[in-house]
């Protein structure tokens, strides 16, 4: 009790991808439905916030691509240096700007989180 969460999570289900296949993962969720889902648990929710959304529109694409082309998903590769430079600056430089005012989407959402003084609620 009293203590901090803090969680990231695949945000959107039309942005699944086979990359989501490959990790495994089971769902995509929307702010509302991770807030509701966390605040049942007992959590008080302090922030959250979509990131990532340049990544949004790349994964929008990919799926277009993958509907065309059938296939396995693949282990992503590292890009090389240069790009992934660039990329990185990317999401520094989408930080920086929406840092007061958070982007209405994303790739990922984060939620932070504060599990209540009394603890969570009993079963």
């Amino acid at each position: 009790p009293g203590g901090w969460w803090l969680v990231t999570v695949p945000a959107f289900r039309a942005l699944w991808t086979r990359h989501d296949d490959l990790n495994q993962h089971v769902r995509r969720y929307r702010a509302s439905e991770l807030s509701a889902l966390l605040g049942s648990a007992g959590l008080e929710i302090r922030e959250v916030r979509y990131l990532f959304g340049w990544v949004a529109a790349a994964k929008l694409l990919m799926r277009v691509k993958e509907a065309l082309v059938r296939g396995a998903p693949r282990a992503p590769q590292v890009p090389p240096s240069s790009l992934n430079a660039l990329l990185y600056g990317l999401s520094r430089a989408e930080q920086r700007i929406f840092r007061r005012v958070p982007l209405p989407f994303g790739s990922t959402l984060m939620v932070l989180a504060r599990v209540s003084r009394g603890g969570p609620p009993s079963p």
